[in-house]
């Protein structure tokens, strides 16, 4: 009787015992900016804090607690911020210039649930010819978020990636003239 009984508990824990057993974890799916537009190739510096030298794309709560910062755990970057946008600002123009980008901002923002905003803030600086200090111009890009999630960020800060090459070109080509 008992070895019947104990044959039946180890029947039945054998039957679930892929239930019981831990489900792999999900492996992060990786993303860029997209495509790169071609351009002239100028390699343009792009630094950044060390709380955005990673490749976790980050959000806070505003509504929740502003001061914490928090990290989509599916969802990575394929390289630092600093490093995407230093891919992308390839393709414009630096008409002789040396211009250095810092990146100040770059985070994913909840006002309330179900509403976000991506934003990014930026220095770009230049030391033109002939000027004995260098010029600077400092840039806080606000984009909303089609969707409240890690898509919807992702799908923004592309977006905002090609308006920040347009406005970094058009002032470096101000600068130049």
């Amino acid at each position: 009787m008992m070895l019947r009984h104990s044959a039946g508990c180890l029947l039945m824990l054998l039957s679930t015992g892929c239930t019981l057993l831990p489900e792999r974890p999900q492996r992060a799916a990786v993303h860029d900016f997209g495509p790169s537009p071609q351009g002239p190739g100028t390699a343009i510096a792009v630094d950044a804090p060390q709380w955005l030298q990673d490749n976790r794309i980050r959000y806070r709560l505003l509504y929740a607690d502003p001061t914490e910062v928090r990290y989509y755990t599916l969802d990575r970057w394929i390289a630092p911020p600093s490093l995407l946008l230093a891919r992308r600002l390839e393709s414009i123009a630096a008409h002789g210039l040396q211009p250095r980008v810092q990146l100040l901002e770059f985070e994913q923002v909840f006002e309330a649930p179900g509403r976000a905003y991506v934003l990014v803030g930026l220095r770009v600086t230049a030391q033109l010819p002939g000027k004995p200090e260098p010029v600077a111009e400092q840039f806080l890009f606000k984009r909303p978020t089609a969707t409240p999630d890690a898509a919807g960020a992702i799908a923004a800060f592309a977006e905002l990636a090609d308006e920040l090459v347009r406005r970094i070109g058009g002032l470096l080509s101000g600068w130049a003239r």
